[in-house]
């Protein structure tokens, strides 16, 4: 049996296997307000204090470094500042850090992540923040 013939056929779009979603560009997305871009006023850091993962799966271990903020999470550091191990035995071998270098770090401009910043101010590296919007006989 043959295939039929049909002109209407012809007129009719291709079918599309899957739904195409439109580009936006990052330069026409920022302006559009579509993905929020820094202003002038908030903190732009080339250098952060953060970890990268280490250890085998479900054993994880942290190195504490100097990264520049454009790298993946497990990318090169600029300095290797310290170790984090949530699961070590003792105390002692829990964190270990170079608290002079990170002392100079913070000094350039270094920004340090959320988590590096809860292990600095457990060391006393980083002075402990005072909470704020409470009144002081409260």
């Amino acid at each position: 049996m043959g295939v039929l013939y049909s002109p209407a056929a012809e007129m009719s779009p291709p079918l599309r296997l899957f739904r195409r979603r439109p580009v936006r560009h990052l330069k026409t997305a920022g302006a559009a307000g579509i993905i929020p871009t820094p202003g002038p006023e908030e903190n732009q850091v080339a250098v952060r204090i953060r970890m990268s993962r280490t250890g085998r799966r479900n054993r994880a271990s942290f190195r504490l470094g100097a990264y520049d903020a454009r790298t993946a999470r497990n990318g090169r550091c600029l300095e290797l500042l310290g170790f984090y191990d949530p699961g070590a035995k003792t105390e002692a071998r829990r964190l270990t850090l170079k608290a002079e270098r990170i002392k100079h770090w913070l000094a350039v401009g270094a920004l340090p992540s959320e988590k590096v910043t809860v292990l600095l101010r457990q060391q006393g590296i980083l002075p402990v923040a005072k909470a704020a919007g409470k009144a002081p006989g409260a």
